[in-house]
């Protein structure tokens, strides 16, 4: 038996933030008010209205894709049955080079070896991967500066690299950096198996022992 599933995330809700031809005329006025010259001259502010600036928050976030998939098989006969099954999960997250990771596989059998013995074994053992799925806290976090950087402020510099610097905004990490640059990933394994024989010496009287064994 086969079953699956995908789906879909994004961010509920972005911070409605001035844009770029705004926010330079406000970064004048400013300075204006402060006696120091203008940062931004008239023909940037008109090409920051006409063609826009820097939507961080846009450069952060993504449309998150998911699937599951499931596969199992059931059988037996009148003195032996099993059940297996195997899961992958593959989640992506809403910030950009993040997402989590998962395999399972179970295997339960039970046999009956005779009118009084019967076996059973399960078995269970999964493997998980996280990247990036901790981004951090105040300067350090990708979306806290992606909300810090101006929007005349461009991601990338003339020759290709990340702009190190925000000279208006955020004396603080480029939040593509901080999300590309770096790699935090964490990865873990667990693996379960549990046996046991009962024995029926006579009716409404068994003997049931049981073993476990854990791997982590």
């Amino acid at each position: 038996e086969y079953q699956g599933q995908a789906s879909i995330s994004n961010v509920i809700y972005k911070y409605d933030l001035l844009n770029a031809g705004d926010f330079a005329t406000i970064v004048n006025e400013k300075n204006e008010a402060l006696d120091l010259n203008p940062a931004f001259t008239q023909q940037e502010i008109d090409s920051y209205y006409q063609n826009g600036g820097t939507n961080w928050q846009d450069a952060v976030y993504r449309t998150a894709f998911s699937n599951e998939h499931q596969l199992g098989f059931s059988g037996g006969d009148e003195k032996t049955t099993f059940l297996i099954s195997a899961n992958f999960l593959d989640q992506e997250g809403i910030i950009k080079n993040s997402g989590f990771k998962r395999y399972t596989l179970r295997s339960n059998v039970t046999s009956e070896i005779n009118d009084k013995l019967v076996f059973r074994i399960n078995l269970t053992g999964a493997s998980m991967a996280n990247l990036n799925t901790y981004a951090g806290y105040a300067t350090n976090n990708p979306v806290v500066q992606s909300l810090a950087w101006a929007p005349t402020t461009p991601m990338y510099d003339e020759n290709g690299n990340y702009t190190m610097n925000d000279p208006i905004g955020s004396l603080k990490y480029n939040p593509l950096a901080l999300i590309y640059d770096r790699e935090n990933k964490i990865e873990r394994s667990f693996a379960n198996a549990v046996s046991g024989l009962r024995y029926e010496f006579v009716k409404g009287l068994t003997f049931d022992v049981q073993l476990a064994l854990d791997y982590t």
